[in-house]
């Protein structure tokens, strides 16, 4: 939903890209992404949502930052009857197409057919039927369990608790249906892992439609919508995700939504997150790799935590070792690396070589695509009163707001709390390893917070804490004021 790595995957996928300067965000939820859009970028955001506490709570956001972000609380009814005088050149759908009805599903088709310019790009992310047909069984018997035992007393979150309790013991009588669908039961100990507001949103919606993207497609073709590309980088290696000889298969089909539908077998698909544009336009081999040049690239993570792996569609798939280290070392001794230097340096590695590994290196979070190197002084001033504000109450109480807006990278950049009150203590003055060690402490007992060996490589409270100071000196206030967070 960024604009930099929006337009980095339409230019890997050989296909031109229009300049966002308007976009709508339907659904936005307690509305952290969209402020954090139109506060690190130059784009006019606006948006809806139907609950009301989810518009008070984005328009506080909102007015933190003081950026001009239009947050309504309209239904999707009253989408058609805004200012259709406003095209747009973007909209996101995350979150809403598999869990509304029909009559919801056909007033956004309307809306998306009055308002999206032709050139314009749809985001949608949903739910794939094919990776959730094992589980409808399941999730009908939870839905019945919760109309079933509605009542006094039974809030929301009871019920979902005592659902999935019910199930777990279903399975633990072993079904016939389980014994002929094996790896249900291990999906059902991962959707036990999940908080029940997840849960409550995930799985006991009144409107629950998993979609196959053939028939998605259908739709869209109404609204003269073609499938452009993923909109998750890794979707972009194959390599990861198919073995060879389904990688030869796919290649042997030509039409563009057969090969989707395939594929989506192959990796047995749960959710699709895509881009769907109006009107596609794709580029020459030659004119594909000059855009790609045009990117540059910063280092968001220590080289030191890389891990030489990467999860993909067909379990974790081994980096070459050498290649990675290399680059990490590259970039580690830049702040601002353009692709055209990795070319240059590079020389016995091909191009697309190099593309797949920026891929893969922003999937995994260690690099990040920039948006640009000298932001509009608004931009900066939004983000950082933005940031401000929700470090700030963060530093009160855990809020689980945990990413901060940059106008260098045009986007949010995941802070975890930790690293929030880190950023805290280290405005106030506390600029040392021992004064440092010394705050995150106290607000960790204040908070009541324990840190996991996860957030670091040691396991003792106390050498974790020291740790976590000293990457945070060493690493992140320098990338945190390199992409302006600070």
């Amino acid at each position: 939903m960024t604009p930099t790595r929006m337009s980095f995957l339409f230019a890997v996928s050989g296909l031109e890209y229009s300049d966002v300067e308007t976009a709508y965000e339907a659904g936005y939820g307690q509305g952290l992404t969209i402020n954090l859009n139109a506060s690190s970028t130059a784009v006019r955001w606006s948006g809806c949502d139907f609950l009301p506490e989810h518009t008070l709570n984005a328009q506080r956001l909102r007015d933190f930052s003081g950026s001009k972000v239009d947050l309504t609380n309209d239904s999707f009814a009253d989408l058609s009857s805004g200012d259709a005088s406003q095209d747009l050149d973007f909209i996101a759908l995350h979150g809403i197409w598999s869990w509304v009805g029909d009559l919801e599903r056909s007033q956004l088709k309307e809306f998306i057919n009055s308002r999206l310019k032709t050139g314009g790009i749809l985001y949608l992310g949903y739910n794939v039927d094919v990776g959730f047909a094992p589980l409808r069984p399941l999730r009908h018997i939870m839905k019945e369990f919760e109309r079933r035992t509605k009542g006094i007393g039974n809030t929301k979150p009871n019920v979902v608790r005592k659902a999935i309790e019910f199930v777990d013991k279903t399975l633990k009588l072993k079904p016939k249906y389980l014994l002929q669908n094996e790896s249900i039961l291990k999906r059902f100990e991962k959707i036990k892992e999940h908080d029940i507001e997840y849960l409550a949103h995930e799985y006991f919606n009144e409107n629950w439609k998993p979609t196959t993207f053939a028939d998605l497609a259908r739709e869209f073709e109404e609204l003269k919508l073609s499938f452009a590309c993923p909109a998750q980088a890794a979707q972009h290696v194959p390599a990861i995700n198919l073995t060879q000889d389904q990688i030869a298969h796919l290649s042997e089909i030509d039409d563009s939504i057969l090969k989707e539908t395939v594929r989506d077998l192959f990796t047995s698909a749960n959710f699709r997150a895509d881009y769907w544009v109006r009107g596609v336009c794709k580029l020459s081999l030659r004119e594909r790799e000059e855009i790609i040049k045009q990117f540059c690239f910063t280092l968001t993570a220590p080289s030191k935590d890389f891990k030489f792996e990467i999860d993909g569609d067909l379990g974790k798939a081994t980096l070459k070792e050498e290649l990675y280290q290399r680059l990490l070392g590259f970039f580690e001794s830049r702040d601002f690396v353009p692709v055209t230097a990795l070319i240059t340096v590079f020389t016995e590695v091909n191009f697309e070589s190099i593309v797949q590994a920026l891929l893969i290196l922003s999937h995994k979070g260690t690099i990040a695509p920039i948006y640009q190197l000298s932001p509009e002084d608004r931009c900066v001033e939004e983000s950082i009163n933005l940031n401000k504000s929700i470090v700030a109450r963060n530093s009160i109480a855990r809020t689980g707001i945990e990413y901060l807006a940059s106008p260098v990278l045009g986007s949010g950049f995941h802070v975890p709390h930790y690293k929030q009150l880190l950023i805290h203590g280290f405005s106030c003055g506390n600029q040392d390893s021992d004064t440092l060690v010394l705050y995150l402490t106290a607000k960790m007992e204040e908070q009541k917070l324990e840190l996991s060996a996860t957030e670091g490589s040691v396991t003792e409270s106390s050498l974790l804490i020291k740790s976590l100071v000293d990457d945070f000196l060493s690493f992140d206030v320098k990338l945190f004021q390199r992409i302006k967070l600070l």
